[in-house]
């Protein structure tokens, strides 16, 4: 069964595409702000197909925002949808990952992660495809060393556990790729970061065994500091 499936750090729809615009506009870390990014971004699922994704840094439903899992939820034929909450602040801002899917999400789980200062988790949704079950994971990790090392381990040691043919996307904010010597899987990366120089890997989707790679790219879209990573796999028998 062949799936088209993306990741996307989206910056909670700031639009900060530029170091200017990160110094000048930095107050809509704050403060209400135009959804038109994140619509965009249900145009760029409806353009493109996408049949999963996963976002990081997204809102549902704050001060600074509008609910953007809603817009992403109503905007495409992704119904299918978990909103993993990772940090809310007094209602300002209600931030997480999320994962929309336009087949049935079963079960899901959302993991704490290791470490101190922002939390950081590893949500789960269990999908089943047609017959079969898979398993998409969805993570955003630690901006420290020493914290993204720990948080790394624990997520090999959750997915080693898995019975499923699995899937993990996210940011993982490495500086080295040794860094992801333990999740020892196939790996799709390309530079995403940022997005108007896209010189560091940092968005990377990992697959079972299960899945052979057909293609994957990332789309020019330029409405957060990243920018997506798109692939196109075969689930194979």
């Amino acid at each position: 069964m062949k799936i088209k499936i993306a990741t996307f750090n989206i910056e909670s729809g700031m639009s900060l595409t530029n170091s200017l615009k990160h110094f000048l506009f930095f107050w809509r870390n704050f403060l209400p702000h135009s959804s038109k990014p994140v619509k965009k971004a249900a145009d760029f699922i409806n353009n493109e197909k996408i049949d999963i994704i996963s976002f990081n840094e997204i809102d549902n439903g704050s001060f600074r925002s509008k609910d953007q899992f809603e817009i992403i939820n109503k905007g495409t034929n992704l119904k299918e949808n978990i909103f993993f909450p990772t940090y809310n602040v007094l209602g300002i801002a209600n931030q997480g990952n999320s994962i929309h899917s336009k087949y049935p999400i079963i079960t899901h789980e959302n993991y704490r992660l290791p470490g101190k200062g922002e939390p950081r988790y590893l949500g789960k949704a269990v999908i089943s495809l047609d017959k079969e079950k898979i398993s998409f994971f969805t993570t955003h990790l630690s901006l420290n060393d020493y914290i993204r090392k720990e948080q790394i381990s624990e997520i090999a040691s959750i997915i080693k556990k898995e019975d499923h043919p699995f899937i993990l996307a996210g940011d993982f904010n490495i500086k080295d790729k040794n860094e992801l010597d333990e999740l020892n899987y196939q790996k799709i990366e390309a530079r995403t970061y940022p997005s108007w120089k896209s010189e560091r890997s940092l968005d990377k989707i990992f697959l079972s065994n299960h899945f052979k790679i057909l293609k994957s790219y990332t789309p020019n879209l330029l409405i957060s500091d990243h920018l997506p990573l798109v692939a196109e796999v075969l689930l194979e028998a």
